[in-house]
This record gives structure tokens, sequence and C-alpha cells, in this order.
């Protein structure tokens, strides 16, 4: 199921200050709640008391913790006037696609359980609901959003929240295969979107040709890089004992689908932890709460190596 096609037209490098002032909508943004700006190496996410109080404490301490490696580095809170005078307050946070030509992106919830105790009634309910129906229950994984440049339409596609909580446990390695793969079959025309948008087929000729056995090399290479990752993210996890519940925090995967594909050993991507508006501090008052984040790793780890040896 493909949401969308869209005709791509971004260098992907964005504007050349690195300052809030100077910074615009991210592009490359495939999921959240706020829009995102990006400027440059930055991008400046819109502040949760709780997110910016995470960064802060992870980033301020004397001992860091063994998995901090695996967040995007912290630029401070910053303000910007967005009308009449009002201002808004950001995080600044590393620009993990600054410098792609065509970031591919795919945003992972971790967690079979996304909810906290004081929320309300209706919200735990709600976000109970939602693990259930999705592969969140079963996996500990769930697709937020995801794009894909394909380049023999020299185009993205686009794969969204209800494409992600519509995926079957069955599907998901198909999922992640098809993250991996910047090529299309041009003769399969793309799926409308889900809100009823047709899907505008960009049919141009292909002008760069990779033989299928590099194909598959290629994305083997791809996947290998992320096992490696996330093997690495599990073993800082379980190197000491948890300091904060993980709860609706995600995992953001990036590669660049034009210099990816250049050849073997020039592979430009990255792995990160993100969203953290819910993540607290286990004390005696909060209790820590094993959202089964480190069962979705390992699971996404599994579906990764099946790409590597198929």
């Amino acid at each position: 199921v493909r949401e969308a096609v869209v005709e791509d037209d971004e260098d992907g490098y964005g504007p050349e200050g690195c300052d809030i002032d100077h910074a615009v909508r991210d592009p490359h943004q495939v999921a959240g709640h706020g829009d995102l700006l990006r400027a440059k190496d930055l991008v400046f996410k819109p502040a949760v008391a709780t997110e910016l109080a995470f960064y802060e404490t992870v980033n301020g301490g004397a001992t860091k913790a063994s998995w901090i490696g695996f967040l995007p580095s912290y630029g401070g809170c910053h303000e910007r006037t967005i009308e009449k005078g009002q201002t808004r307050r950001f995080i600044a946070l590393e620009n993990l696609t600054a410098g792609y030509r065509h970031p591919c992106v795919m945003d992972v919830k971790l967690g079979t359980r996304q909810h906290l105790d004081d929320m309300s009634k209706e919200k735990i309910v709600e976000s109970i609901a939602k693990c259930q129906r999705s592969t969140s229950a079963s996996l500990s994984l769930r697709v937020c959003g995801m794009k894909v440049y394909k380049r023999d339409r020299h185009a993205y596609h686009f794969y969204g929240k209800q494409w992600g909580r519509a995926l079957r446990p069955d599907q998901f390695q198909g999922a992640v295969r098809e993250f991996l793969n910047p090529f299309v079959d041009s003769s399969q025309p793309a799926a409308a979107a889900s809100d009823g948008t047709p899907a505008s087929v960009v049919e141009k000729e292909s002008v760069w040709s990779v033989p299928v056995q590099q194909r598959h090399a290629l994305l083997a290479e791809l996947a290998k890089f992320f096992v490696a990752r996330l093997r690495a993210l599990l073993d800082a996890l379980e190197a000491e004992p948890p300091r904060y519940s993980f709860v609706s925090s995600s995992l953001l995967l990036v590669y660049d689908g034009d210099r990816s594909l250049v050849g073997p050993g020039r592979l430009h991507a990255d792995m990160r932890m993100i969203d953290f508006g819910q993540t607290h501090p286990i004390s005696p008052d909060r209790p820590f709460v094993d959202t089964n984040i480190r069962l979705g790793i390992s699971n996404l780890i599994s579906f990764f190596s099946q790409v590597t040896s198929a």
C-alpha cells in the first residue's frame, strides 16, 4: 500500500543559516503532532516541558547514561516570535538528514504501552485501544510514518500513520524491506492516499540503471548497518539499571537514497532514539514503567536481519 507519490523537488540541504530565525518547515518530517523547523545542521521541535527537562538532565549531568550517544545532539532551548509578538519555545536538535540529497526516513514507535498513569481515563483507554489495534501490542513496534525516495520514479513514496496502524504483524517484514528498497517496479501504479487523494505517479524514464544483484547487495548493506546500530543501542540500554521510563518514544532511521547507492562502502545512514514527551526519571514517586521497548528493538533487529540473510 502506497499512500502517495510526489515528484522530488528538494535539494535536501535547507537554508544556509543555523539559527531559528532562518528555519523553515522540515520537508522530511514523517510523524509527530507539531511541525518541525529546519535550518541546515539543526531541527527545532516545539518544546514540551517534559521533553525539554529530559534533554537538559541527560546532557547536564556529570555521569552520562550509556545510551546518550543514541540520542540526537542537543542544542538548547530557543525562542521564536510566531505572530502578534507572541513567542514559542523550541528544542534545538541535531538534524540527522543534514547534507543528504534524498533522505529516506522511517519513524517507529516503541513499546506495548504508550500511556502514563496520570493521564485522563479517556486518554488511557484510547492509547490502550490504539496499541491493541496495531502491531504495538504484539511486536512492541508501530510505524508512525515513512518516506522512501524511488530512483526509478524520481519521486518520494509517503506512508502515513494510518498505513502504519493498519499493518499486521505478518506484514511488518515487508514494511522494513520497503523502507530499505529505493526502487519500484514502474509497471505497478501507486495506490491512492487513505484520505482519498489520488496518487500522482511520476511517469519518468529512469536515467540510472542498477543491476538486480547490485540492488540486493546495497539493500543488504543498509540492513546490516541498522542491525549493528540497533544491537549497540540494546546493549547500551541493558548495560545499566534503568534511569528513565521511556513511554511512547520512537526510533528514527534514516539513509540517503541518493548517496547511499553510489557504491559499496559509501553508506550515509543513521539511527537515533527520539520523542521523550512522556519520558520521566525513575523516583519513589514515579516508579519504573516497563513499556517493553527492548522487546521492540529486538524484534526490529530480527526484521532487519532477515533482509541480510534473504
